[in-house]
Formats: structure tokens, C-alpha cells, sequence
């Protein structure tokens, strides 16, 4: 009996690690499709508004050059953060999911994996520690 529960817990265990190692590679993925997406809402592009159009004789879905440079910026923005918080998981968590996956094929070369902190995560570990011994 108490194999069976070893045995149920190690495979819960293992299962966790592959959902959390398949949801970070979704998040990285999604990360490039959004910047991707974004980049499709610029002004002009199929599907979206363009430059032009006269409200006054009725002709919908065109839109000033000051507002569609705004638009544009602002799309451009958006890529530039997808883009970005792209590159910031890829560097944080693709070491972890390397090592998850020797873990789980239980590899030879396995090493211990050593992580550190910035100030900011700490100050708010900090914080979050302060808040839950109030």
C-alpha cells in the first residue's frame, strides 16, 4: 500500500513538472504570436483602417496621419514589449525547463541550478513576507 502512494505521488509529481514546463513554452510562444499580431494592427494593414475618409461625406474607417502615427506607435510599442518579455522568459526559464526535462529522463549530467534574485524580487518578496505576518 504505502508503494502505491509513493508511486501515486511521484507520478503527480512528474505530471506537474511537464504542465509547468508546457505552460512556460505556451507563454514564450504566445509572447512571439502576440508581437507578430501586433504588428498586423498598424494602420493600413488587410483588415485594418487606412489613411483618408471624409466623416463629412460619409466615408467611414479612414483616420488622420496624426492618428494613425499614433496607432502605429502604439502597435509598435506593444511588438516591442512582446518582443521583450519574449526574450526575458526565454533567458529566466529555459535553463529550469532543460533541467526539468533531465530531471524527468533522469540524466546523468544533472547539476544543481542556481538562481539569483534582483533587488526588485527581492524587495517584493520582502514585501509580500511583511504583508502575510500582519
Amino acid at each position: 500500500v504505502e508503494y502505491c502512494k509513493a508511486k501515486a505521488r511521484r507520478d503527480r509529481s512528474r505530471e506537474e513538472v511537464q504542465l509547468l514546463c508546457e505552460e512556460l513554452r505556451r507563454m514564450m510562444e504566445y509572447s512571439l504570436w502576440k508581437a507578430e499580431w501586433w504588428l498586423t494592427r498598424r494602420v493600413g494593414e488587410e483588415g485594418m483602417v487606412s489613411l483618408g475618409g471624409n466623416a463629412e461625406a460619409g466615408v467611414m474607417g479612414g483616420v488622420t496621419t496624426e492618428l494613425a502615427e499614433g496607432l502605429n506607435s502604439y502597435a509598435l510599442q506593444q511588438t516591442s514589449y512582446m518582443h521583450d518579455r519574449h526574450q526575458h522568459l526565454d533567458e529566466t526559464w529555459t535553463p529550469l525547463i532543460e533541467h526539468a526535462q533531465k530531471v524527468l529522463t533522469r540524466a546523468a549530467d544533472i547539476r544543481t541550478l542556481r538562481f539569483e534574485l534582483t533587488n526588485e524580487e527581492r524587495n517584493e518578496s520582502e514585501t509580500l513576507r511583511a504583508e502575510e505576518n500582519v
